[in-house]
């Protein structure tokens, strides 16, 4: 059941990092956004807007690095 949660947000981008997954949602007629998921539950901690659809997340010290086709985001993983 929690793979059917995780699966329906899913766009293009996915990213586990330690009990998390980062994960992209967003089509033409709908906002853009991070999703932060419990790989656990698969329920949804959080979410993010951002302005374009991203390209790649990736982490690096404590950082969540999210690039896009014209914008780079950075955000601080807090636990």
């Amino acid at each position: 059941m929690r793979q059917v949660s995780i699966i329906r947000i899913f766009n293009n981008n996915l990213y586990i990092y330690g009990d998390v997954i980062f994960t992209d949602y967003g089509f033409t007629n709908e906002d853009d956004c991070v999703y932060i998921i419990d790989k656990a539950s698969g329920s949804r901690l959080n979410s993010i807007k951002i302005e374009k659809g991203p390209d790649y997340f990736t982490v690096k010290d404590g950082k969540l690095y999210v690039r896009t086709y014209s914008l780079d985001y950075t955000f601080q993983i807090v636990r």
